[in-house]
């Protein structure tokens, strides 16, 4: 009997009492639970108790801890998190207050394998842990399937509610809060930490588009296998106090994904946030046009003038309207 292939779970915290809750519940509810790893990236209080008290001397669990001040927005953390892989055949981006479904990591080893090509990555919106138990929302998955809104201050993926396909089906994007895909996708296409407090259109839409240009396909998957807490944390309140930059750095972050992206100059992006262009840009196994073309949309130089006319495009128009008119 071969041995099950070992699974990293990647979980950035911030300050969250749930995360211990977390692991306990991945290891509970796994069919082969010695199969997996964890790589935390606790960003953390020092007026809260040890969240991971019970996973200190855990043998597969490895802990980075960082004082909450220094945290700079989940695409630091999670590139924080990757990087204590230790050769893991799978990698699995979740949140740090998720809950599990039963034999959760033989389905999505099993939903990988039904994929038509090894370059597979999977992630779609998980359901609310609170529609855990209602058959009529698990019947039915969030499905990156467009383009929401391009235009000069966003960059959006949508995403629908769909019934669960048979097999997972081809996707444009990915949800953040549940990836699952080989470790070598990640070693080709790490997450980029300079993209501070970066959220919808560094880590999600040109990570696809990375994903997408290096040869990598995405996809929705076809059963459920976490779910996640979708409230407000009560955290937040803290982290607005503690990190008054925020709005300031993610505006400088969201210039870096345009350049990426080929939207923005490099004299437009921030000098602090220029490094590591050549490791963290497009691949060249396909071009953006191929992926702006799979979407939908017509070729860059069509799109990059539609922005200049101060254009963007709303889906759900499905035109380019004025800036700033989108719903």
């Amino acid at each position: 009997m071969h041995a099950a292939p070992t699974i990293f779970v990647s979980v950035a915290a911030y300050t969250d009492p749930d995360v211990g809750l977390t692991l306990r519940d991945a290891l509970d509810k796994a069919r082969a639970p010695a199969r997996l790893r964890f790589g935390v990236c606790s960003q953390e209080d020092p007026a809260d108790p040890d969240f991971l008290a019970d996973f200190v001397d855990h043998p597969q669990v490895r802990i980075h801890r960082m004082p909450h001040v220094h945290a700079r927005g989940p695409m630091l953390a999670r590139h924080i998190c990757a990087g204590l892989m230790r050769g893991e055949a799978f990698f699995y981006q979740i949140d740090a207050h998720s809950r599990f479904f039963a034999d959760w990591d033989a389905h999505l080893v099993e939903m990988y394998r039904q994929c038509p090509t090894e370059r597979a990555v999977i992630s779609g919106f998980p359901p609310a842990i609170s529609h855990m138990t209602q058959p009529k929302k698990l019947a039915h998955v969030g499905h990156c399937g467009f383009v929401r809104e391009l235009s000069s201050r966003r960059m959006k993926i949508g995403s629908v509610s769909v019934r669960l396909p048979a097999k997972p089906r081809p996707a444009l994007s990915l949800s953040a809060a549940n990836i699952f895909a080989p470790a070598a996708a990640i070693d080709e296409v790490p997450i980029d930490p300079h993209m501070p407090y970066g959220l919808q259109h560094g880590e999600q839409f040109t990570w696809a588009v990375r994903f997408f240009t290096h040869g990598w396909d995405l996809f929705t998957p076809s059963r459920h296998t976490v779910a996640t807490a979708y409230a407000k944390s009560p955290r937040a309140k803290l982290y607005n106090r503690v990190h008054r930059d925020a709005h300031r750095w993610r505006t400088r972050s969201f210039v870096r994904a345009q350049h990426i992206l080929g939207f923005a100059a490099l004299d437009a992006v921030h000098a602090e946030l220029r490094a590591e262009l050549d490791v963290y840009g497009l691949g060249r196994a396909r071009s953006f046009d191929d992926y702006l073309a799979l979407a939908g949309l017509p070729e860059m130089a069509t799109v990059k003038a539609r922005l200049a006319e101060g254009l963007a495009w709303d889906r759900k128009a499905k035109a380019w309207i004025a800036d700033g008119e989108g719903g």
